[in-house]
């Protein structure tokens, strides 16, 4: 049975498959019959369409057809797409913006084109102007009319008002008839139904100005083209992408990590919020051109400012100073993925704001646009801005400070609220028109910037003043070191370290050391007098001063050198040198003796902390500046150099000296002056003449600024001295310093 089965099991199944394939054969030619019966009139009509395409191509190519299209006045053709029938409307140069306008919906916009040729196909033609002149008038017949009713109706409005608060007033007031209530409630009431009456007139007139300006519409027709490029062009299209602000920011973070391609530099994009038109940059790292030009103005500001101070570039401390003072562009790695624009948002700190990109601008509105925007970012326009914006901030806060001069239920506090309110509105008004923006927590207006300049100015004229006065007294300083002939002895390398010793045989003293001169041997004996001066003013002034000779000792006699041979006759001669056994270096002795024909005369003090800041000063003017090598050379040559520990240490007792003595005078000063307001200037000139050993020449010609009292920063006093040569360097009593610098 099974064997019998097998074959007619097969038999049925290739049967059923050989029916299978014969039903889906019938069912495909049944299909296939439908779709050209249904799709035949379709497919003539493509056929149709592509004989009438390739006949119209024949008139495409032709010359006077492409001109007319380049113009927009191209002829419609039977083959046109509904792309070509709105695109040859308008000329070559605007085909680009109306795609962004269309934004693919080419059916919508050709409906719109086609209902606006329909109108005026209707119409034969644009309405006439006889047409058009009688609705312009009604319009503003009608507009006259409304802007009379709407002031009517706020006249009601006030008497309205006015009315009820008497009513009020009366109501609540203490000791009113009720006639008098009565007769004030009668005229509130008919002052509402004026005022209602009003209202109503006033609606009126609004709707007959509607109707008046939707009849001048309509004679041009519909115009949904029209209308639809006027708002694409001024809002733009939303794309899809968000962004975060800050306020006075010129970069906008973005919603997503990469930068969408259909925003991109050089398009224009509108914010959500914002009225302005923004133009998106190029965001590389590297400052606008705009940032570059002021950085530019201000280090050359800075620079020029520098120099009027007296700063040099060329040292290492005043160049470190002026480069405190350039502002530094600072760029952050993260911003570089964030839409830079053209301009600062001035509206408050917003996320996830919608962008809004304008279309492709025709040359025309691109020009336009250019010239616009560049007239409203030029420096005039914008310090208009600015000023306009800080005169309603000031207008504002004095209404508000006018206003609380009132009580709280005042009418007139209300109104100066109004006005300070609307004088606040206005300043916002303006601040968003400003592209650049002050940081926030400052004023918007440009009072105090030029307040900020003005006081910078005076600094810089205050440090201009100060470094012409150095400078003359630098200058000055250098001629009479110029004239002097012990200059270029002090400037010697030559010099060396002497010791002089005094011996006085009237009285049967034995030599003795009085301290140590540094000196070139070279130099006149006249010129050396004025250096023990210097070297050795507390030990001189302690036996004659200014009285001494010099001691000569020729085969076993000492005997003094005359004033008249001192001109003629060199140190080196005076000087005897002597090997000493203990340090096997040569020793070069001096010996003064007193001069029996004179009594004692006190020399100067010589303050040797002024002298080496004068020669500071001068050194800074005269060394050029130097690289690594010459410092190198510098450094080997002060190895080289002679150290004079004898004059340095003596140098130190000196000035300890010399504080203690200006000390002294100080505190004498203080105890004896009794009108402080009065005398300060006398008694501080004595002290400048005791201390310093001032000249009269130099006591005649005080600076402007000597001999006043300062307070120091630590609470110290500095009192102000002017030299033998007029300049002025200030002296602490209580910590007993010297400097030429400003303490303060």
């Amino acid at each position: 049975l099974r064997r019998e089965a097998a074959p007619a099991e097969r038999k049925r199944l290739q049967r059923e498959k050989e029916e299978t394939a014969a039903i889906t054969q019938i069912q495909a030619l049944w299909r296939s019959y439908r779709s050209r019966v249904e799709n035949e009139a379709l497919v003539a009509e493509r056929r149709a369409w592509l004989q009438q395409r390739k006949i119209d191509d024949k008139v495409r190519v032709k010359l006077h057809y492409k001109a007319r299209n380049v113009f927009g006045l191209a002829p419609k053709l039977k083959s046109d797409t509904v792309f070509e029938k709105v695109l040859k409307r308008y000329p070559l140069w605007e085909k680009k913006f109306i795609t962004d306008v269309v934004h693919g919906e080419w059916q919508a916009c050709w409906e719109m084109v086609a209902a606006q040729d329909a109108y005026m196909k209707g119409r034969r033609g644009p309405p006439s102007p006889a047409t058009l002149l009688v609705d312009s008038v009604a319009l503003a017949g009608a507009m006259a009319a409304a802007s009379f009713k709407q002031s009517t109706e706020s006249s009601r409005r006030v008497e309205a008002d006015q009315a009820q608060t008497a009513y009020r007033n009366a109501k609540s007031a203490v000791g009113t008839t009720e006639a008098l209530k009565e007769e004030l409630q009668r005229a509130m009431r008919s002052a509402k139904k004026e005022h209602e009456s009003a209202a109503k007139e006033l609606q009126g007139a609004e709707q007959a100005v509607s109707r008046a300006r939707s009849q001048l519409r309509s004679r041009w027709g519909p115009q949904g083209m029209e209308q639809r490029v006027k708002q694409v062009r001024k809002n733009g299209w939303k794309v899809p992408l968000t962004g975060s602000t800050k306020y006075g920011s010129e970069l906008v973070k973005q919603s997503l990590a990469e930068k969408l391609p259909s925003v991109k530099p050089g398009q224009y994009v509108r914010l959500e919020g914002s009225q302005a038109v923004y133009k998106v940059v190029h965001n590389s790292g590297a400052p606008s051109l705009d940032r570059q030009l002021y950085s530019a103005i201000v280090k050359r500001w800075v620079r020029f400012s520098a120099a009027l101070e007296g700063l040099d570039f060329t040292l290492e401390e005043d160049r470190m100073k002026i480069e405190r003072r350039i502002p530094k562009y600072s760029f952050d790695e993260a911003e570089a993925e964030m839409v830079k624009l053209d301009r600062c948002w001035s509206y408050p700190d917003s996320k996830d704001v919608a962008i809004y990109k304008i279309p492709r601008l025709s040359p025309y509105w691109k020009v336009r646009y250019k010239v616009e925007r560049s007239l409203k970012a030029s420096f005039p326009v914008q310090g208009a801005v600015a000023m306009a914006a800080g005169w309603y901030e000031w207008k504002g806060s004095r209404y508000e400070a006018a206003a609380g001069l009132f009580d709280e239920e005042a009418s007139m506090r209300a109104l100066l609220l109004r006005w300070s309110a609307s004088a606040v509105n206005r300043k916002v008004q303006w601040q968003h028109t400003r592209h650049r923006l002050a940081p926030p927590g400052t004023s918007a207006s440009m009072l105090d910037e030029a307040g900020s300049f003005v006081r910078t100015l005076g600094r810089i004229a205050k440090k201009s003043k100060e470094n012409a006065k150095k400078q003359r007294a630098l200058m000055l300083e250098a001629q009479r070191r110029a004239k002097d002939p012990l200059q270029k002895f002090l400037e010697s390398n030559m010099q060396l370290e002497v010791k002089v010793f005094w011996e006085d045989e009237a009285k049967g003293e034995e030599q003795r050391l009085l301290g140590y001169l540094k000196v070139d041997l070279s130099c006149p004996c006249g010129l050396v007098r004025e250096l023990l001066a210097r070297y050795l003013w507390p030990e001189l002034n302690a036996l004659r001063g200014r009285h001494f000779m010099y001691q000569v000792e020729e085969k076993g006699e000492k005997f003094a050198l005359s004033i008249e041979k001192e001109a003629s006759t060199k140190l080196d001669t005076l000087v005897t040198s002597k090997l000493d056994p203990e340090t096997r270096q040569v020793d070069y002795l001096l010996v003064l003796r007193p001069d029996e024909g004179f009594s004692r005369d006190t020399i100067d003090p010589w303050d040797w902390e002024v002298e080496d800041a004068k020669d500071r000063v001068l050194n800074k003017k005269k060394k050029p500046p130097s690289d690594d090598f010459d410092d190198e050379d510098d450094e080997e040559g002060q190895d080289d150099a002679p150290a004079f520990l004898n004059i340095d240490a003596q140098k130190e007792r000196h000035m300890e000296e010399l504080k203690r003595v200006r000390k002294e005078e100080a505190e004498k000063l203080k105890a004896e002056g009794d009108d402080e307001d009065d005398g300060l200037e006398e008694d501080a000139k004595a002290a400048a003449e005791l201390a310093s050993g001032a000249d009269t020449e130099a006591a005649e010609n005080p600076t402007d600024e000597a001999q006043q009292w300062h307070q120091g920063g630590d609470g110290s006093e500095w009192q102000e001295y002017a030299d033998e040569e007029g300049n002025t360097y200030w002296y602490n009593a209580s910590t007993q310093e010297s400097t030429y610098e400003p303490p303060f």
